[in-house]
This record gives C-alpha cells, structure tokens and sequence, in this order.
C-alpha cells in the first residue's frame, strides 16, 4: 500500500475528496482542538511518526489510523481526516493525512426515504453536501 498523500489546495493536509468541513477556526472549540491537534503532531513526530506530505513516493504497511482533523490555512476551514501511520520495509515509520468528507447512514420505514432526505436538506441547508459528490 502506497502512503503517497498530496496535501489539499491550501497545503497541510492530505488527499482524499474536499468537502467534509465541520467548523471555522474563529470558534474556541476549533482554537482549542488546534492547540491538542498541534501537541498530538508534536508527540507523533518525536515518536517517529513525522507528516508525510510531499517527497518521493514511499511504500508502507499500514500500522493503525485513527480521526483527526485539518485545517486548511487559506479558508481557516476545519476539515475532517484521518490520519494513517505507515511502517515502511526498512523500518522508518511516517503518517500520513487523508482528509474525507463525513457521512452517516439513515434508517427510514418504507417509501419515506424522500421525505427524510427532503427533511434533512431543509434542515442542514448549506451544512451537507450532495451524497454523489
């Protein structure tokens, strides 16, 4: 498995599909996740498991991953990810961000699936994005 990742426009972060932003960086749950995040990456990189952002490809066995987030420096947008960390074959170790889109599943009784979906448009209007896209 590859552990190649391009950061998103904006840098920092890692591939995957855009979308997926939660909250603007102004608030002060998103300071201070930005404080843990940025402690969290510290202790990560002294253990061995630096941002692998950019580079030559490199090759890896994924070890574990676990949900994180990113922030997007031009927008100040925060964005849902999850980081991988990776073992390569000679040992050295790195993570990589893989930024994605949340989602979650709902259950609906039969033949209302519409009306729920028009339900949930109207009430998260500009908080979700199309569930094709």
């Amino acid at each position: 498995m590859s552990g190649r990742r391009r950061p998103a426009a904006g840098g920092g972060g890692g591939g995957g599909g855009g979308g997926g932003n939660w909250r603007w960086s102004g608030s002060a749950a998103a300071k201070e996740q930005q404080l843990r995040v940025g402690a969290e990456e510290l202790l990560e990189s002294r253990l061995g498991f630096a941002p692998y952002t950019d580079g030559e490809r490199r090759l890896g066995w994924l070890l574990t991953f676990s949900p994180s987030s990113w922030e997007d420096e031009d927008t100040g947008k925060i964005y849902s990810c999850v980081d991988q960390y990776f073992v390569s074959q000679d040992g050295s170790t790195f993570k990589v961000k893989y930024k994605f889109r949340p989602y979650f599943y709902a259950a609906t009784k039969d033949k209302m699936d519409l009306e729920v979906e028009a339900y949930i448009r109207r009430r998260y209007e500009g908080e979700i994005s199309d569930r094709n896209s």
